[in-house]
């Protein structure tokens, strides 16, 4: 009686996580190609980025359990809309301990319309990232600028501006 017992209750565990879940985890859009996928990127990987002297890059240090990283991204989707064909990349990077899957749902939820990555600490402590959000300017190979904390859309849209000049 026991065994049968708790077959039941695992096939009700079974049933009603098949049900429960995809609501719980579901992004509130359906999946389409524009969604950004988080993926890893190697160390190496992102020291071409900042090498690259063909293109300017505003790149966003951030965490999923970040508030001001969360506060600012709406302000970086628009300014990613409206720089985007002006020679400007915005690149951002989770810095997230659990790797690439702790920032997807909030990627998801906002609906992020530039590439993010996940970088291992390694990487962190090479471009000395000490707070979250953080932001670099890079522009013909170098690092122009960071900045550190949140800012609004209204400062980092005149920041950008004067950056692309």
């Amino acid at each position: 009686m026991q065994k049968i017992a708790r077959q039941l209750i695992y096939a009700l565990l079974i049933i009603g996580s098949s049900i429960a879940l995809p609501g719980i985890l579901s992004t509130g859009h359906s999946e389409s190609a524009n969604r950004i996928i988080v993926k890893s990127i190697t160390s190496a990987a992102f020291d071409k980025i900042i090498a690259d002297r063909k293109n300017r890059y505003l790149i966003v240090f951030m965490t999923s359990w970040c508030g001001p990283c969360r506060k600012e991204l709406p302000g970086l989707i628009n300014l990613n809309n409206k720089y985007k064909g002006r020679s400007l990349k915005i690149i951002g990077i989770s810095l997230d301990f659990n790797g690439p899957i702790a920032i997807q749902p909030l990627i998801d939820k906002v609906r992020v319309n530039f590439p993010v990555y996940w970088i291992n600490e390694e990487a962190a402590k090479k471009y000395n990232i000490y707070a979250v959000p953080m932001l670099f300017l890079v522009k013909e190979g170098r690092i122009v600028e960071k900045i550190v904390g949140r800012r609004s859309e209204k400062f980092l849209d005149k920041k950008l501006a004067d950056f692309l000049g």
